[in-house]
């Protein structure tokens, strides 16, 4: 509890952590202030105040601006094991083929080098839609399990793409097959199937 607030958490699946039911994300519109101009230390001034309300999950994507950098400028000083980072992948190159294992690599080690952290806790792949499924499993899987192996990543993520996939059949695919640790589901007004098609299933499968 903080300053009468109660911050609630959950184990998040199989990871076993036990992180804030509120998150701290960096895109969207503002992206942690970007679009307002805001200078670094006002957005550190955020993002401090989020983890003294007891928030512990800190979401970014190399395609947010410098976010990346802002968090790494606001975390300065605080304690690597009280919080969570996670950050992204887009496996579709410009030409909308496959991004190359190679290509991943880099853009985690780039990742950690503007994190100024020696590991990602989620490393997601963002956007997994059902056409590219195998081709990531087959291609860029292995990749991330030795990162994992190596440290760099502690849970590899998934992310779907269901302004495409109505059915949430890649979530529901990505579940059964225990590929991923953990998974990032659209639960919205526009698609709200997930409740009743992805939850009962993550849930069975401690995801």
């Amino acid at each position: 509890t903080v300053d009468g607030t109660t911050m609630l958490y959950r184990t998040l699946g199989r990871t076993g952590w036990r992180v804030s039911l509120l998150g701290l994300g960096t895109g969207g519109v503002s992206q942690l202030g970007q679009r307002y101009e805001l200078p670094y230390e006002q957005s550190a001034r955020l993002l401090r105040h989020a983890l003294d309300q007891g928030l512990n999950m800190i979401d970014t994507a190399p395609s947010y601006g410098d976010s990346e950098e802002r968090i790494a400028f606001a975390l300065q000083g605080v304690p690597r094991e009280s919080y969570f980072l996670s950050t992204k992948f887009q496996p579709r190159a410009e030409d909308k083929h496959l991004h190359t294992r190679q290509t991943l690599r880099k853009s985690l080690e780039d990742s950690l080098a503007h994190l100024k952290t020696d590991y990602i806790d989620i490393f997601y792949i963002h956007g997994v839609g059902p056409d590219l499924y195998d081709d990531i499993d087959q291609e860029l899987m292995p990749e991330l399990r030795k990162a994992r192996e190596d440290g760099l990543i502690r849970a590899i993520g998934g992310s779907e793409l269901y302004q495409v996939d109505h059915t949430h059949s890649v979530a529901q695919r990505a579940i059964k097959d225990g590929t991923y640790d953990v998974l990032m589901v659209g639960m919205n007004l526009m698609s709200p199937d997930a409740f009743t098609s992805v939850l009962p299933l993550a849930l069975e499968h401690n995801i």
